[in-house]
């Protein structure tokens, strides 16, 4: 059967609560409390087709659905100084969060926390995971996820490297920020609403 309207991260939780909605059918008859539930679920894992609108090598392009909060220069352990562009991803939009670019994965760094608000005064509180990765003009960047207060545990790809929009990970309703080189351009300003996989900007 091909589920490919549904994130691989929700497969199992919808198949399960499927079947308990059938077996209860079966057994006590028809459960609206059930039956929304699975709506729901198919709702929060749902995968929409994605359209790569720009196929420049050096394109970046938007990790999840959501709001541009921040476009800041930071200073970065590993990275140097960096352009920090940050993006809410509220719980009614999609939650995969896709591959920015052709990427392979050089570090993963997990730190456990609290499941806050994904607001900026609870950010450093929270559940996150940071990126490091590298694009196929073997240029280096970042992406640090913050789990945001319904997600329960941040679900990732065990790959090592991805195509543009491929599905990298899942989360409910993070804040996803990408760290890139000072001299990268973007085409999105503050307070942009965008869809996962349209341009961002472009490598320099």
């Amino acid at each position: 059967m091909n589920l490919n309207f549904i994130s691989k991260y929700g497969r199992l939780p919808l198949f399960i609560c499927v079947a308990v909605f059938f077996l209860y059918w079966l057994i006590k008859g028809f459960s609206i409390i059930l039956f929304l539930l699975v709506v729901f679920l198919a709702f929060l894992y749902r995968n929409s087709k994605t359209e790569i609108v720009c196929l420049d090598k050096k394109a970046i392009l938007s990790p999840v659905d959501g709001e541009v909060v921040s476009i800041e220069n930071i200073e970065h352990s590993k990275l140097g100084k960096c352009i920090e562009l940050s993006i809410e991803n509220p719980l009614y939009k999609q939650g995969i969060i896709r591959a920015c670019a052709d990427m392979s994965i050089e570090e993963i760094k997990l730190r456990h926390g609290l499941f806050l608000g994904a607001n900026s005064a609870f950010k450093r509180h929270n559940e996150r995971v940071f990126i490091l990765a590298k694009n196929s003009l073997n240029q280096f960047f970042g992406l640090r996820i913050f789990a945001g207060c319904f997600d329960r545990k941040l679900k990732f790809s065990d790959k090592s490297s991805f195509k543009s929009a491929d599905e990298l990970g899942f989360s409910i309703n993070s804040t996803v920020s990408l760290l890139l080189p000072r001299d990268t351009r973007l085409v999105v300003g503050l307070n942009d609403s965008i869809k996962a996989s349209s341009l961002l900007g472009y490598f320099s």
